[in-house]
């Protein structure tokens, strides 16, 4: 499989083992059964299961595409979508089946530098997304972490047009920009917010499924925290400038700093805005706060206080300390 030879080091240390075998063939299987050599032939098996959900992980990207404005209505998969529908409710079943799959899928495999190959097919018509030789700048997040405001506040700022890379969500692209020496902001969410967020916003999922890949996504950004500037959403929120002259002194680019003025900050509103009407998405997964969104996330927040995911909130937190430096609040007692 060639996939299997595209890793080029992902920076997991949970699976040393598995990452040694991805970059080479796999060993011949011993003659003997001698059980002291049992491992060596055993040690391809997490290889081959980590190859085989990232080729199902591309399968379903694909079959999730759907096809942009410039691909017109003669595409096949423009057309199926009005073919053959099924019944409401068993539609529905099964696209949040679906949903959670390709969600569990993705952020378990999304820190292999071969999940990047696989989604440049994604985003061809996107060269804002995968890092490509002239890319300048990488923003990344774990999904609903604030990435779009950061991307337009950062854009609007420039007096000429900035080749970034961002929006994978892919903690191997973050060690990919790392390796790469290119200046790179991550932002960090807290955990208990993102759970809720993303219960929102994919209502089949529950807090477990979200906190887990969570954490998944940022032990793999702390392998490489010091070679990028990680940030909070709070410092995001409250000096961006900041963000950006700390990029600036680190990396020796030269970004302007957004202002920190209301009229700059409707110009970048009204600027998101307008990229989510021709997205056509829902006015629910609008990227910045509104009211709707607020009322959807405190019905949800419930759902965290259940004790089974006490030890998982935790471990969260911890580590959103580490990566940001600032406290994340402290769980309610149960």
């Amino acid at each position: 499989m060639p996939l299997l030879n595209n890793d080029r080091g992902i920076g997991l240390p949970q699976t040393t083992a598995t990452l040694s075998v991805l970059r080479s063939s796999p060993p011949e299987r011993p003659a003997t059964t001698n059980p002291a050599t049992t491992p060596a032939t055993t040690s391809i098996v997490p290889a081959a299961s980590t190859a085989m959900g990232i080729l199902a992980l591309g399968m379903l990207e694909i079959l999730q595409y759907r096809p942009s404005k410039h691909c017109g209505p003669w595409h096949p998969l423009a057309a199926r979508e009005t073919e053959h529908q099924a019944p409401a409710g068993r539609r529905e079943w099964s696209q949040r089946r679906g949903e959670a799959a390709r969600y569990w899928l993705r952020y378990r495999f999304n820190c292999y530098q071969p999940y990047l190959r696989l989604i440049e097919w994604k985003y061809r018509d996107r060269p804002d997304r995968i890092i490509r030789p002239d890319t300048e700048l990488v923003i990344e997040g774990f999904g609903r972490s604030a990435s779009s405001y950061a991307v337009v506040c950062l854009e609007l700022a420039q007096d000429r047009p900035v080749r970034s890379a961002h929006h994978t969500h892919a903690a191997a692209q973050v060690v990919k920009a790392a390796r790469l020496r290119l200046p790179t902001i991550v932002i960090v969410k807290k955990p208990d917010e993102v759970a809720i967020s993303h219960m929102v916003r994919h209502p089949g999922l529950g807090p477990a499924t979200i906190l887990r890949a969570w954490i998944r996504f940022h032990r793999t950004v702390a392998t490489v925290a010091g070679d990028v500037v990680a940030i909070s959403v709070d410092e995001l929120d409250q000096d961006y400038g900041g963000v950006i002259r700390r990029l600036n002194d680190r990396f020796g680019t030269s970004f302007a700093p957004p202002p920190a003025t209301e009229e700059f900050d409707k110009r970048v509103h009204d600027e998101m805005w307008q990229r989510h009407l021709r997205q056509g998405r829902p006015d629910l997964h609008f990227g910045r706060p509104t009211a709707e969104r607020q009322r959807a996330k405190e019905a949800m927040r419930h759902r965290l206080a259940a004790p089974r995911l006490s030890s998982l909130r935790a471990e969260a937190n911890r580590l959103y300390t580490t990566l940001t430096g600032a406290g994340a609040p402290a769980q309610p007692s149960e």
